[in-house]
């Protein structure tokens, strides 16, 4: 029992603090507000703020700041839940335009509990371009003041002064109607601006000094060792950057040069007047160049002595002249030249070996190089084109035309090798077609490496030399001993178009001649000749009825699309064949002449001229048969008519055919 009456006193005591915790709950600050609007208040405008609770505010109280500046307290009883501070005056106590903080601070028993900021503007600020962004001295600054919008700001009234001179030397300037003011400043120094308005504020500061002149660098194209000058219109300050950003301070002389010479080239900046008040500073990019070095060339490669050698001297690809050139031999010896205008200097070696060349001038890099004298070996081939299993004979003679012994030959093809004799000659016999490379070296001589080409006789053969266009000819290439062998075969048709042939067979598609080549591979080229003539045409001609009918024929078969020409003592007149190879015309006798395929020519047939008597056929069987009846009804008619005459007379005396003849025409004789 007692168990159960301590169990009912604790959810008792339980549910009466959950009871009371509202009414003891804390306060706290849920939201401020500014008016007037936080972002839109003016110079002249009264500030207040609305502050809004929750909790229980018993014993709390709420201070108010403008920048840490109190302006306004409040406390709160215990059912408050919202409060508006006492209002700052800007009229009366003006602050500075510009973004400033109002801040609320909860109390509770005199200990703060919370804080709250907003951030507020006062007064417009406009945005301020100054064009030029350099200005300079008697030269026109314009000032631009813009809203966020980028909308100018009219008829601002705006104080400018030198710092110098201080605030009592401002003038005042309004901006027109495209937010801008202008005016000259006449002296170099830092100026300020002050906006006067109610509804705008702000100022700024600004820079006014003169433009630095700088002339150089001097040399143009400054090398490595070269003493670099720039000429400045006034002594400033300077200093040379690397690109790497170390730094070499300079000193300007009393009339305003700078100096310096570098020993590592790369790309410089020279930094002017970064600290002048007086003048802009100017940065010049200065590209230091390393000095070009003397390029040899020796011509020949392989220099022969007492032959003459011709060494150019070359900087930046450009012939360079006045270079002094040592030569100096194996044997210590030195001697002197200077290269011409054109950069170039000749002489003759007189002896074997290593020579060395020392190249100098002024304002380019020391070049040196080694080259070496030697004999030179004159080859030759007898015959020169020599066919596989042929005895080749090979001379040796030096640069003077004598024949030289002992030179050392190898031709890795056969293989063979060995020494030519006291004669310079050497003999060997290439096995087959090919190319070989004949090595031959001797001391104090200079190494030679020679191709000798060993051909092979090729002939081209074709089953048909003349051939209709269309149709297919063989191609073949054959060795000496007939086997068939794989080579190039080109044809170029009467166009010139050339083409490599793939197989053997080939169907040319133009009338005309080819040329028709083959060779490669160690052989000779042989050459053909192929003509492709035009398919013939046939014409056959008939007569039906009043047409004349023309057949045009290839090969038993009829060609559509060809032009006939007719040609009478009358006329001339053009047809086409159709589709059935006919043309057909109206009908004149005589001496016609026929010619095919010479107008819009079709190149794949030939021409055709014929002539033809046309006469129209009679049927005299027919005509005779038509004779007989008109004869035989005239008797008929005429016997008739005597009947009626007898009785129309009674006895009088009937007339004959023949007497009759006379008097009067019969039918027969009207025909």
């Amino acid at each position: 029992m007692e168990k159960k009456i301590g169990r009912r006193c604790y959810f008792t005591i339980l549910l009466l603090l959950l009871l009371l915790v509202p009414a003891v709950a804390g306060v706290r600050i849920s939201d401020i507000n500014v008016n007037p609007d936080k972002y839109n208040i003016s110079r002249v405008d009264k500030v207040s703020v609305n502050v809004e609770f929750s909790g229980t505010p018993c014993n709390s109280k709420v201070l108010f700041f403008l920048d840490d500046v109190l302006f306004s307290s409040k406390n709160l009883r215990c059912d408050t839940d919202k409060i508006e501070s006492n209002s700052w005056d800007l009229s009366k106590r003006g602050v500075d335009c510009g973004v400033h903080e109002i801040r609320v601070e909860l109390f509770k028993s005199d200990k703060k509990i919370q804080t709250v900021s907003q951030m507020i503007r006062i007064g417009r600020i406009p945005e301020v371009n100054i064009i030029p962004d350099k200005p300079l001295v008697n030269k026109e600054v314009a000032l631009r003041f813009i809203e966020d919008d980028g909308t100018p700001v009219r008829n601002l009234v705006v104080d400018i002064y030198r710092v110098k001179g201080g605030v009592g030397s401002a003038d005042s300037y309004d901006t027109g109607g495209d937010g801008k003011l202008r005016f000259i400043p006449k002296e170099s120094g830092e100026y300020r601006f002050a906006i006067d308005d109610l509804n705008y504020c702000g100022g700024g500061s600004f820079y006014v000094k003169k433009a630095l002149i700088v002339d150089g660098p001097n040399p143009p194209d400054p090398k490595v060792g070269d003493p670099v000058t720039f000429a400045l219109s006034d002594p400033v300050g300077a200093k040379l950057v690397r690109s790497d950003g170390k730094i070499f301070p300079l000193y300007t002389t009393i009339n305003g040069g700078v100096n310096f010479t570098v020993d590592e080239a790369g790309t410089y900046t020279l930094v002017l007047g970064e600290l002048s008040t007086e003048y802009w500073g100017v940065n010049k990019t200065v590209v230091i160049e390393d000095k070009a070095d003397i390029s040899l060339l020796i011509d020949p490669e392989n220099p022969v002595i007492g032959r003459s050698i011709s060494i150019n001297t070359r900087a930046n690809g450009k012939p360079l002249s006045g270079v002094e050139i040592e030569i100096e031999n194996q044997a210590g010896e030195i001697k002197t030249y200077t290269t011409d205008l054109n950069g170039v200097m000749n002489f003759i070696p007189n002896s074997i070996g290593l020579h060395r060349i020392y190249a100098r001038k002024k304002g380019y890099k020391e070049s040196k190089k080694d080259f070496y004298v030697y004999n030179s070996l004159h080859i030759s081939f007898e015959p020169d084109s020599p066919l596989p299993g042929q005895e080749v004979t090979l001379i040796t003679k030096n640069q003077l035309g004598y024949l030289i012994n002992d030179v050392n030959v190898f031709i890795p093809e056969i293989p063979a090798g060995g020494k030519t004799d006291t004669n310079g000659v050497f003999k060997f016999i290439p096995t087959k077609v090919g190319r070989y490379t004949i090595t031959l070296n001797k001391e104090n001589y200079w190494d030679v490496n020679i191709k000798l080409n060993v051909s092979g006789l090729l002939k081209l053969t074709l089953d048909r030399d003349v051939i209709e266009i269309g149709e297919p000819v063989t191609i073949l290439t054959l060795d000496e001993e007939g086997n068939q062998v794989s080579t190039n075969i080109k044809i170029r048709d009467p166009e010139g178009h050339e083409e490599v042939l793939k197989g053997t067979s080939y169907t040319p598609d133009e009338v005309g001649m080819y040329q028709i080549s083959a060779g490669g591979g160690g052989y000779v080229t042989s050459t053909r000749e192929l003509t492709v003539n035009p398919h013939p045409l046939e014409l056959n001609t008939a007569i039906e009825g009043d047409e004349l009918v023309i057949k045009t024929e290839s090969s038993h078969a009829p060609v559509a699309g060809i032009t006939l020409l007719l040609k009478t003592k009358n006329m001339d007149k053009t047809l086409m064949t159709d589709e059935n190879g006919i043309s057909r015309t109206g009908l004149e006798e005589g001496e016609l002449r026929i010619i095919a395929n010479t107008m819009n020519v079709n190149r794949e047939y030939g021409v055709k001229d014929i002539t033809r008597e046309i006469r129209r056929e009679h049927n005299y069987s027919m005509l005779a048969f038509v004779l007989t009846t008109i004869v035989v009804l005239t008797g008929i008619v005429i016997f008739v008519s005597g009947l009626k005459k007898g009785k129309n007379t009674g006895t009088g005396k009937r007339s004959s055919l023949l007497e009759s003849g006379g008097r009067g025409k019969s039918g027969l004789s009207g025909l």
